[in-house]
């Protein structure tokens, strides 16, 4: 028996296993939600609308006890892709992104997301997004001015008594072929300061 088969049947045990799961998931306390960002590319910056268009990898982790499992060959971890997650009434935290104007999910050649569970119920949820973000910028100190690009993040539905975000440790890391647009230039600064919202 391969490995390969192992791991499909383990993903249709956990299936069976959810199918009476109630979609929303809070145990009493709040779910911990961290979150962590890897930087692709910054494409277009638009002092005059105060916008700023970014692709990016953005990664959920969270605990959902009800699906820890006990493997039988030692698979620590099922990685599910798009469209099996998408079948399972997995609970996902409702995050968007307040300060988005236009966003794309990439979809070739398949949709660039997956989940990976874990055997302690512990749920990394990563997808790659291009999105076009509102973000206040003043020109008015043309051409020495700077500016910072904010995204704000928070759950679309929920309150903080059923879910927080935390930053993971790995906070925003930026790829090291990000360029800069037009006559724009990138300070990096290895202790950025960022701030998530609830």
């Amino acid at each position: 028996m391969t490995n390969e088969y192992v791991r499909i049947m383990e993903v249709s045990q956990l299936s069976d296993r959810i199918e009476h799961f109630f979609l929303l998931y809070f145990p009493g306390t709040p779910v911990a939600v961290n979150v962590s960002m890897h930087v692709l590319s910054i494409s277009e910056i638009d002092v005059s609308k105060m916008t700023f268009t970014i692709s990016f990898f953005v990664r959920q982790m969270w605990v959902d006890p009800r699906l820890s499992f006990n493997s039988r060959r030692n698979i620590d971890t099922i990685t599910l892709d798009a469209s099996t997650s998408e079948r399972l009434p997995l609970w996902i935290p409702d995050t968007f992104f307040v300060n988005e104007l236009m966003a794309v999910n990439h979809e070739i050649l398949v949709r660039n997301q997956f989940c990976r569970i874990s055997q302690d119920g512990s749920v990394l949820l990563s997808r790659r997004v291009t999105l076009t973000a509102f973000s206040p910028m003043s020109p008015n100190l043309f051409p020495y001015d700077s500016h910072k690009l904010r995204l704000q993040v928070e759950s679309y539905g929920s309150q903080t008594k059923d879910m927080t975000y935390h930053w993971a440790p790995e906070k925003i890391s930026i790829s090291e072929h990000l360029t800069a647009p037009g006559f724009f230039r990138f300070f990096r600064n290895n202790k950025h300061r960022s701030e998530m919202e609830q």
